[in-house]
């Protein structure tokens, strides 16, 4: 035999080699009647996968608005070229579970009795996700959201706030958006 082979049996009962497979591939079964095989698992990373950050001060959330988020200047990763400036495309066959992750740092400079901060995910335009923060003077704080999406559905981040006046996210890698696929 060959290292790394395997012996398995045929439909009639006679002994077959499976040939070895390479780094990374798993052992499937063909069914009944045929030997398995060793393959690369399509999901076996948890892809797609991307993170990306806003490094400066640049995005500017006014009051009594809902902003979607694009100032991304930091691209942490992004498995499968998904991400584009402001939102992540689910790819062509990759349709599935997916886990995101969002979070914002911003100061509105003096706490405001009955204001908020507030945060989505959304798959196109429907909120999946949501979270405020309510009464801040500097809010720190994030989301998770889990959704089975289709192929070519969008997923991007958004703020709203109500302060009173215009409040900036801060950079420094304070705010991000990130997610993968489930295995």
């Amino acid at each position: 035999g060959t290292d790394g082979n395997i012996i398995s049996y045929d439909a009639s009962g006679n002994p077959v080699a499976v040939a070895t497979g390479n780094d990374g591939q798993v052992l499937t079964s063909a069914g009944a009647g045929a030997p398995p095989v060793f393959e690369t698992p399509a999901s076996a990373a948890n892809t797609p996968a991307f993170l990306a950050y806003v490094n400066s001060n640049t995005q500017v959330i006014a009051n009594n608005t809902t902003v979607k988020i694009t100032n991304y200047n930091t691209e942490e990763f992004d498995t499968d070229n998904a991400f584009a400036s402001s939102q992540f495309t689910v790819p062509s066959g990759k349709a599935g579970k997916y886990v995101f992750h969002a979070g914002v740092s911003c100061d509105a400079g003096t706490a405001v009795t009955n204001k908020q901060f507030n945060i989505q995910i959304k798959a196109g335009s429907t909120s999946i996700a949501s979270n405020t923060i309510l009464r801040p003077p500097y809010a720190q704080f994030g989301i998770s959201a889990m959704a089975d999406l289709s192929a070519g559905t969008t997923i991007s981040m958004h703020m709203y706030q109500d302060s009173g006046g215009n409040v900036t996210l801060d950079g420094n890698r304070r705010a991000f958006f990130g997610g993968f696929r489930l295995i």
